[in-house]
């Protein structure tokens, strides 16, 4: 219980909709393909590429709050 308030926690801490809706899919189990699709988004890549800079950007703000 308490990691799915985790979780809801750090989506709900995610301003761009866009990214919010992504991490949440991929949290849903939906493929890249799928997410794609739901948020027509022009290529699977432009997907990966949502995922890939939120993970940064949370690996960078991890960093930063434990040193």
């Amino acid at each position: 219980m308490l990691g799915n308030l985790r979780v809801l926690e750090d989506i709900n801490g995610i301003e761009n909709p866009r990214t919010r809706a992504v991490v949440a899919l991929t949290i849903d189990g939906y493929s890249q393909e799928e997410i794609r699709q739901m948020l027509d988004a022009p290529t699977v890549r432009a997907v990966e590429a949502v995922l890939h800079r939120w993970r940064a950007k949370a690996k960078r703000e991890l960093e930063e709050r434990h040193g």
